[in-house]
């Protein structure tokens, strides 16, 4: 067998396989034999007919088709590890040459896993930046402690700044109206909420069983592009006004959180709790640094159509859900940015590209430093979010699936390559 490859645009591979006649004279005959067991010839029993009968009955060129059939089923995967290749696609198949008593060639085009050269690590050099927590901060999450443990009481008077109201509301645009726009029994919590600026003050004032109707104008960057810039009308009910008592901040509140003696106390553990998960989201800045750097002085062959197809058809999915979430439509979406589907992907272009480069580095960095998930690595962490989820069997399901298995080690993959990663660059303390 000889094979040859000759590389084509865009990270596509044409991979040239010829056998000798002797050789696919080998195929020639196991076709034969399987097609022999398939068609019945009278006054034989299958597989048992001359082959000169064989031939006749089944036809030269049925035969041959099988042939070719077994000879690419055989050699295609021989010549794709004999010449070192990933391929990322089924190929496409085209004969080039078959007849008897001369050489089979065939070609397959498809693309390949494009190669990667990995930068010098240790010329990378970052900086961690100390997590900045102000006074402000810690007071906004004792607030919300605050709240959180209010107490209710139902009144029948005007709605005040600080209340909680129950709502039905209705939305229109144009007098139509908007889809997801209504709600019945909304609660409200006046100071608190901040969907849209003025809409509070249109409702203090009323009482229990009053209607309301006013318009109001959206900012220009409302995340729900249907209604950004745009005047909408409402239509309010007032079904409950609840007066809120909220608890006084001192060293009495601060022990009915937690095991605090003193309000102070209380501050400080918010304040560390702040500080930490500020790390956490430092750490995720400086990884994401890291890669990018790596990226800059890596090399890399052309990225193929197919993966920024994917690529990109991956993101579309992510950014619909991230709209579904918001009871937002990703065909108004597009209509908001003038924009169509294709155009949105064209867009999306170079993040593709770059999710693709980090995916390469890690796997490249993962082969290169013998960096693997044990399976006894991977049982313990099932085990250990089977027992997290222990009450929720459907999660427990999901967790079971192969699929979900999968996903799993390689995320455990990736956490490996980005920890030995991080020890290998230079990481200043800020």
């Amino acid at each position: 067998m000889e094979t040859k490859i000759k590389k084509l645009p865009k990270g596509r591979v044409e991979l040239t396989v010829e056998l000798s006649s002797s050789e696919f004279d080998e195929f020639i005959k196991e076709a034969e034999k399987e097609l022999s067991y398939e068609k019945e010839i009278p006054g034989f029993r299958p597989g048992k007919a001359p082959i000169e009968i064989i031939r006749s009955e089944i036809g030269e060129t049925k035969i041959y088709e099988r042939a070719a059939k077994l000879a690419i089923e055989k050699t295609y995967w021989q010549a794709v590890l004999e010449k070192n290749l990933k391929p990322i696609e089924l190929p496409k198949i085209e004969i080039l040459k078959m007849a008897r008593d001369n050489p089979f060639v065939y070609k397959a085009t498809f693309s390949v896993l494009p190669e990667v050269k990995i930068g010098e690590i240790k010329k990378i050099k970052v900086k961690r930046r100390k997590p900045k927590i102000t006074e402000k901060d810690v007071e906004k999450l004792l607030r919300e402690i605050q709240i959180s443990r209010r107490k209710e009481v139902k009144v029948d008077r005007e709605i005040r700044k600080g209340d909680r109201l129950e709502i039905d509301i209705d939305m229109f645009l144009n007098k139509v109206p908007i889809e997801g726009g209504q709600g019945r029994n909304v609660s409200y919590l006046l100071g608190e909420s901040s969907y849209l600026p003025g809409l509070e003050e249109k409702l203090i004032g009323a009482k229990p069983g009053e209607i309301r109707e006013f318009s109001l104008e959206y900012p220009e960057d409302f995340h729900d592009k249907r209604l950004a810039g745009r005047k909408v009308d409402f239509r309010v009910k007032i079904n409950s006004v609840y007066e809120i008592e909220l608890p006084n901040l001192d060293d009495n509140f601060a022990q009915s959180v937690g095991n605090f003696k003193t309000l102070e106390e209380l501050k400080e553990q918010l304040k560390r709790n702040l500080e930490d998960e500020g790390k956490i989201k430092e750490e995720e800045r400086l990884e994401l640094e890291i890669l990018d750097k790596l990226i800059n002085i890596s090399s890399f062959e052309e990225i193929p159509e197919i993966l920024l197809e994917n690529e990109k058809e991956k993101m579309i999915s992510e950014l619909e859900e991230s709209l579904n979430e918001l009871n937002l439509k990703f065909e108004d979406y597009l209509l908001h940015l003038k924009k169509t589907k294709e155009d949105l992907k064209n867009d999306l272009s170079p993040q593709a590209e770059k999710r693709i480069k980090t995916i390469l580095i890690i796997k490249k960095l993962a082969e290169e430093n013998n960096l693997f998930v044990k399976e006894d690595e991977l049982e313990k962490e099932i085990n250990e979010l089977l027992d997290y989820y222990k009450y929720d069997l459907e999660t427990q399901r999901e967790i079971r699936t192969d699929e979900y298995r999968q996903f799993l080690k390689n995320m455990m993959l990736n956490r490996k390559v980005i920890n030995w990663l991080k020890n290998q660059v230079t990481i200043e303390e800020e």
